[in-house]
Parts: C-alpha cells; sequence; structure tokens
C-alpha cells in the first residue's frame, strides 16, 4: 500500500541510518519535482555471508547489547494490515516534523493490535534516530500507582541509548519524575531513598512536558502504551495533556486499547478518545477482522508451497470470523493434532475437510470463558439460552427459555451490544402470529460454541424443548418454513416424535 507520503517516510529513514541530511546531503539529494537520486560515489564490499543470510557490512550494527533495546515479538506471517501500517508510518512522518500525535490503535482482544504496533516499530528501530520505548498497563484490583506506565516508558528510556542526555534532561527539566525512577545504586552503598516530594499532578504534567519539547529538538521520540483500557486515570490525563499540547513537539504517541472493556467499565479514557477525537487532537486506527482472502494469504505464507483445499480456508474463516488470534491458535491446533502434517515435502491434510470436527483449543476456551464470566449473572442466563438456538437468534425465542419478558431479554442484549460486548444487532424478525422482535448475533461463532459448551446435559436438552414449543406455536399454519430448526431442537430436547415428523417436513 503505497502513498506519496510513503517515499517520503522511506527516504527519512535511510537518510537516518546513514546520518545524511536533505539541507547538506551527502548520500541521498533531493531532485526539485523529480524525485531523489545518490550523489555518493558507491564502493563495493564483501557481503557478511551466513548459512540463512547475507548483510552488507555497512548496514549491521549489533543492538543486542545495548541496555533498553527493545525486544520485540514479530509474527513471520503479517498479513492484512499493510495499509494500517503505512498510515503509522505517515503520522510518523507529521510527528518528526514536529507535530505532536496521538494515536489510538482499538479493537477486540486477539485483532492483532500489538502485532501491528510491534512490526511498525521495528521499522522504525533501523533508523537509529529515534528514542522508542513501550509501556505496558497490566489489570489489576484495588487502587493502582498514578502514571505506572509513564514510569516504565521514562525507565526503559534511561537505560537505553543516550541515557546520559536523558538523565540530564530530566534532571534539568523534570526533577520530580527522576526521583521516581530507579536510581544506579552505587556499589557499597546501603542509603535507601527518602519520602518523594509532595507535586500536584498538573506539575508532574508540565514538567515531563518541558522535558519532552527539549529533548525531541535532538530527535523524534516514540511511546507506545499497550492495554490503555488497564491504565490509571492519571495517565490518561497525562496523554490528553500532551495531546493538547502547542507548541512544536516530535512525539508519537501510540495506545492499544480494547473499546468493550472501556465501555463496559467506564474507563475516563472512553471520554478522552470523544473529547480529543472530535476536536483532531488524536487519532483512531480501528482493527477490523481478516477476510476471506486475508486469511488464505496467512496460510499461503504459513505453509509455503502446500496450497490447502478451499474447504478447509472457508472453514477456518467460518470458525474464526477472521479474528487473527483464534485463526493462528486453530491453525496450531490442527498441526498438533495430526490433522495437517509435512509429508512428502508439502502440507497436507489427514482426512477430507467434512470430516473434520474443529475442536476449540484450551487456550480460547479459557480465554472466551473468562470474558464471559465477568457479565452479570442476568446476562449470562440470556446468552446460555441464546447459545442454543444459534449462532443468530430472536428475542421471542431466548425470552421462552430463560422465562423473562422479551422486552427485558431486548433491553439485556442491547446493552451488550452497546458495550461491544460478545452480540451484535441483526435487525428485527416477524413471525406469522404477529410477533415482532429484535434480532441478534455472536460476535464470534467461537463463542457460541464456548457458551454452549457449559451448559449441563438437562438444561440443555429443556431449553431446546422449549424453544422448539415456542417457534412451533409462532409459525403454526407456515411451518415448513422453520421445520429443518423444529427437527434440530425437538430432536436434541429428545422429543425423538416430533423431531421425526419434523425432519419429514424438512
Amino acid at each position: 500500500y503505497v502513498t506519496p507520503k510513503s517515499l517520503t517516510v522511506c527516504i527519512h529513514a535511510l537518510r537516518a541510518i546513514l546520518g545524511d541530511t536533505a539541507t547538506t546531503p551527502q548520500f541521498i539529494e533531493t531532485q526539485g519535482k523529480q524525485g531523489y537520486r545518490f550523489i555518493a560515489p558507491l564502493t563495493p564490499s564483501p557481503p557478511v555471508s551466513g548459512s540463512r543470510f547475507q548483510v552488507s557490512r555497512l548496514l549491521i550494527e549489533d543492538e543486542s547489547h545495548r541496555p533498553g533495546t527493545l525486544n520485540l515479538k514479530l509474527e513471520a506471517s503479517f498479513v492484512g494490515r499493510e495499509k494500517e501500517l503505512a498510515q503509522l508510518q505517515e503520522w510518523y512522518a507529521a510527528a518528526s516534523a514536529g507535530t505532536c500525535k496521538l494515536v489510538f490503535v482499538s479493537g477486540e482482544a486477539g485483532i492483532g493490535k500489538t502485532t501491528l504496533v510491534n512490526r511498525f516499530l521495528a521499522s522504525l528501530q533501523t533508523m537509529g534516530q529515534v528514542w522508542i520505548s513501550v509501556g505496558q498497563c497490566i489489570q489489576h484490583h484495588g487502587a493502582g500507582e498514578a502514571y505506572l506506565p509513564v514510569l516504565a516508558v521514562l525507565s526503559q528510556l534511561v537505560r537505553g541509548t543516550g541515557q546520559a542526555e536523558l538523565r540530564a534532561a530530566l534532571q534539568q527539566y523534570a526533577p520530580n519524575w527522576l526521583l521516581r525512577l530507579p536510581a544506579p545504586r552505587q556499589e557499597g552503598s546501603s542509603e535507601s531513598p527518602g519520602p518523594l516530594p509532595a507535586v500536584t499532578s498538573q506539575r508532574l504534567m508540565w514538567e515531563l512536558g518541558e522535558a519532552f519539547r527539549v529533548l525531541t529538538e535532538r530527535r523524534p521520540i516514540v511511546l507506545v502504551f499497550d492495554d490503555l483500557q488497564w491504565s490509571d486515570t492519571a495517565t490518561v490525563d497525562w496523554l490528553a495533556y500532551l495531546a493538547r499540547w502547542q507548541e512544536p513537539l516530535r512525539l508519537l504517541m501510540i495506545g492499544t486499547y480494547r473499546p468493550a472493556d472501556v465501555i463496559a467499565s467506564g474507563h475516563p479514557l472512553h471520554a478522552i478518545t470523544q473529547e480529543l477525537g472530535g476536536k483532531g487532537r488524536s487519532a483512531e486506527l480501528r482493527l477490523e477482522l481478516l477476510n476471506k482472502q486475508q486469511v488464505q494469504d496467512y496460510l499461503t505464507r504459513r505453509f509455503p508451497g502446500s496450497p490447502l483445499p478451499a474447504r478447509l480456508i472457508a472453514l477456518i474463516h467460518r470458525r474464526t470470523d477472521g479474528n487473527p488470534l483464534f485463526m493462528v491458535r486453530l491453525v496450531e491446533y490442527l498441526v498438533q493434532q495430526g490433522l495437517l502434517i509435512h509429508a512428502e515435502g508439502r502440507w497436507q491434510m489427514t482426512k477430507p475437510v467434512t470430516e473434520l470436527d474443529l475442536e476449540i483449543p484450551n487456550e480460547l476456551r479459557g480465554m472466551i470463558g473468562q470474558q464471559v464470566e465477568q457479565l452479570s449473572v442476568e446476562e449470562q442466563r440470556v446468552l446460555d439460552v441464546a447459545s442454543v438456538v444459534g449462532e443468530t437468534f430472536a428475542s421471542e425465542m431466548v425470552a421462552a427459555g430463560v422465562s423473562l419478558p422479551t422486552e427485558q431479554v431486548e433491553a439485556v442484549c442491547d446493552g451488550l451490544v452497546r458495550k461491544k460486548q460478545v452480540l451484535e444487532r441483526r435487525g428485527t424478525e416477524e413471525w406469522p402470529d404477529g410477533t415482532i422482535m429484535a434480532c441478534y448475533g455472536f460476535q464470534h461463532a467461537l463463542i457460541r460454541d464456548v457458551v454452549y459448551r457449559r451448559l449441563g446435559d438437562g438444561r440443555r436438552i429443556r431449553l431446546h424443548r422449549a424453544i422448539a414449543e415456542r417457534a412451533e406455536a409462532g409459525y403454526r399454519d407456515r411451518i415448513a418454513e422453520v421445520a429443518g430448526e423444529l427437527a434440530e431442537h425437538f430432536t436434541q430436547g429428545r422429543d425423538y416424535r416430533k423431531g421425526a415428523e419434523y425432519h419429514r417436513h424438512a
């Protein structure tokens, strides 16, 4: 995905690696209205050879022994996010030119937020002339320490390249932050740090803003805050403070978060993203699920030279709905269970796709189960019945199984939709008996599977029968339209006579 700015970003990266500048170029010169050209004499040098790579000596720099160097975990098969990666690079170009940028990367759990940001940071690390730091927000219960993610990124910065000038700038402009960072212990010293001076949050925000203003005059800074849905209020206020900064500031701040968790918990981040976004002070990059073609692209890269059956690709997409984490774990499950093996120089299935009964990997089952268990008792009761109805369900069918008024069931479902949790709206439905109701669907087929498998056998049987009887009454003379569904529900409800009858209808 290439835009006019992409070339500018690449040239900027090359110049940073070569220590070049646009005003006094030694290697790359800008040609007005044409592009760029090399102006330095080219001298060939023998490459460094290895069993798996060849790299020119000019580009080798050992970062592994530098304190504070980011150790990024990069997925080998990176698909479907090229446009988003280019957008991050454009925002970095704007930030490095002096426009402070606050960017939120949002999406559900497993959508690939961290993978995308890590890929972006890896591209920046090759530039050299940029300070990068990553802070992880941790879910906690009870009171947490204010500014903990900010302290984490500062601590990482002052341990990395250029730590002397970073500490010097903090000492001069943000002394109260430096006091809060772990100090290098002198050998033989047994002194313990004294109590921290009382400082207002406004003073702390102003100090660090001033320190960054001075530091970014020397080189850009990129700060990443992962899982902001778990951050403390003070950190969110500090991000908003810098996003409103009026002076030139070569700073890019990236925060990843899950909208569902933020809305459900009433986290102040929701109001901040709405306010700053409305005023153009922040930008948001919402990651969507992968489509079927992108799933196929992933499988092609994951299993090179081994075209997989189209039915398998469709099955993986249908079971995961294109959630990258679900997709990767399901593919790993196929390999671990010996359903997909490497033989005769290629990957191949050990049984026909039509015979596959894909179990949910334990890791995913636990993750989805934890998400469901955080809901209220009433919400879980409604989801239990909904999972028996199917991936898509009408509120009247759920009301029949949960013994609640239809309006109350719809209120529970609408609440989950507003919080972007588990469910999404699927329009309305009208039955032949005149009943009009709202329809909903599970966000992922795997969520429905996990909820359904949690039910005890006795309760599952009773729910199938109650749901079948309500649908049977609602369709009366047009029973053939739902004969297949009724056959399934009555059979699962152990009413075999009616199950057989509706199988004949179907």
